[in-house]
């Protein structure tokens, strides 16, 4: 009754608050919904709080038991649920192993945005090909914000967010303490991940350092759109199929109606449009 409850926004909060009440004894339970990709993914996104304000290790590990990665919402409330158990000051251990795995995921996350962003077209400046480049250009930030956000689960919260406003920082200086926090304190194999990313070398150094850790490459705009729409991002799908439309790139035609059928709304409502522009054409 209460899972169910926690559906519907005028029950939600009540819900959520007797479901951390039961604590340890229903964290199994939450953690099976959680990590169970056939239940209904509004659901899921609300256990994430739950297990928040239980802050038990057994919580942590339920967080940690899902890894399917193809929801950016419920992804990003598994991580800030995390965060908040970290900073609450509870007595638990996050899994170094898969933290470090999300590190990583989100390293090449950031990089391969700002592949498919350096050729992006600016286009006009209320057109389908800049909102496509506001789009990559906050992936790139949201990737790195994650990142610092896993860190703090390993290193002390309040060094890694100072850290953190150091290398978004225009203070040279404050870029300067924080490179030399993150050198320190960071432990090899997340310094190896972390510091290419912040030190400001120039963009040609992160696209050989893309190219050589992942293999990804511009070839040209064309591809990029092609990857995008085939790729696991719903937005910026919903993105690239607004500039196929606007752009009236008939030889994609295939990869539009590939994407009438699939979960996300805003996704099928974006084919659907882009397909009668196709079509027109």
């Amino acid at each position: 009754r209460l899972l169910e409850a926690l559906g519907f926004n005028e029950t939600r909060e009540a819900a959520r608050a007797g479901l951390a009440a039961f604590g340890e004894r229903v964290v199994g339970t939450l953690g099976d919904y959680l990590a169970d990709t056939g239940v209904d993914l509004e659901l899921r996104q609300q256990l994430p709080y739950v297990l928040a304000d239980i802050r038990t290790q057994e919580a942590v590990n339920a967080l940690f038991r899902a890894r399917d990665r193809s929801d950016v919402r419920l992804s990003y409330r598994i991580l800030k649920a995390s965060n908040r158990i970290r900073a609450s000051g509870a007595a638990v251990q996050f899994p170094r192993a898969l933290v470090t795995e999300d590190i990583g995921y989100d390293v090449r996350g950031h990089l391969w945005a700002l592949v498919h962003y350096r050729a992006c077209p600016i286009g006009d400046r209320f057109g389908a090909e800049r909102l496509l480049c506001i789009a990559l250009n906050e992936r790139m930030d949201q990737a790195l914000n994650r990142i610092f956000r896993r860190l703090a689960l390993l290193y002390p919260p309040s060094e890694i967010l100072a850290a953190y406003r150091g290398v978004t920082s225009d203070s040279p200086k404050l870029l300067g303490n924080a490179l030399e926090y993150l050198e320190n304190a960071l432990a090899p194999e997340h310094r190896a991940l972390v510091l290419p990313l912040v030190e400001r070398r120039g963009e040609e150094a992160m696209l050989a350092m893309a190219a050589a850790r992942y293999g990804y490459r511009y070839v040209s705009y064309e591809d990029s759109l092609r990857e995008m729409l085939q790729g696991d991002d719903p937005w910026l799908r919903t993105c690239a199929l607004y500039v196929v439309g606007a752009r009236k790139e008939r030889s994609m035609m295939g990869q539009v109606e590939s994407n009438l059928s699939v979960l996300d709304g805003r996704v099928r409502e974006a084919a659907r449009w882009a397909q009668v522009a196709l079509a027109g054409a």
